[in-house]
């Protein structure tokens, strides 16, 4: 909780702030993804700014927040250039 209010800045009310640390513990748990420190930070802005945008629905909170993850983590891999086979 203290990362999410230290991120936060005071902007949501203690009710909002325990809604996203159920998302965020939730996703941080069952990820298949290496949440280190850096990452769980920047999952824990995601998820604020996405909620000060108006989405508070947790489900879709944890799904565009995972979404957004995945994404990131597929740009970080350098990409395998594959060879097609040419026609005979």
């Amino acid at each position: 909780m203290q990362r999410l209010e230290r991120l936060a800045k005071g902007s949501l009310p203690p009710k909002n702030l325990e809604t996203l640390k159920r998302v965020f513990d939730q996703m941080v748990r069952g990820a298949c993804l290496d949440f280190d420190e850096c990452r769980r930070d920047r999952l824990a802005k995601r998820l604020i700014f996405l909620f000060q945008s108006g989405l508070i629905n947790p489900a879709q909170l944890e799904k565009i927040a995972m979404l957004w993850e995945l994404t990131d983590d597929q740009l970080a891999k350098p990409t395998t250039v594959y060879k097609t086979k040419q026609p005979v």
